[in-house]
């Protein structure tokens, strides 16, 4: 299917006609007068007590969320320590080779559950590790296609 649309076809947009004008908005009188501080405190002491029941159910996805963003942090952290020690170091061969070691060490091992896990479990952890190759191929091409002067200046911007 072609949705191409030629330009003539297009109606042309009207700018000369005025946007009206908005009325202003009516002023609104405070509902008590007096401090802010007092205003403050009465509201904190009319607050509702939250029942024990009520908070316990924090959505299992946002925990998943948390420790996903927590390991990505712990991740990027180590890479920038590898990263600060080869700039430290120098570029002797030993340091590149134990930065590569340090590297290596950083990729994700995804561990497939034994035969008693359901067939779901085991499809979920195929989709991941699936998911983990393509986002490797896509940094691996995005790293390949870098220009030096860009990889200068992401190299000043982190010294």
């Amino acid at each position: 299917m072609n949705d191409y649309v030629q330009r003539s076809d297009i109606s042309p947009v009207d700018r000369g006609t005025p946007v009206p004008a908005t009325p202003p908005v009516a002023p609104v009188a405070a509902a008590r007068s007096g401090n802010s501080a007092d205003a403050a405190l009465d509201n904190r002491t009319r607050a509702v007590p939250i029942d024990s029941g009520e908070g316990a159910d924090i959505d299992a996805g946002v925990e998943d969320q948390l420790a996903s963003a927590a390991e990505y942090a712990r991740v990027n952290a180590e890479v920038a320590d590898i990263l600060a020690s080869i700039r430290a170091t120098g570029s002797s061969a030993q340091s590149i080779a134990s930065a590569e070691a340090a590297l290596t060490a950083l990729t994700p091992i995804i561990i497939v559950p034994l035969p008693p896990a359901s067939k779901d479990m085991v499809e979920q952890v195929a989709r991941i590790a699936q998911r983990i190759v393509d986002q490797a191929a896509l940094a691996q091409g995005a790293q390949a296609n870098l220009k030096p002067g860009t990889v200068d200046q992401i190299l000043a911007q982190v010294a």
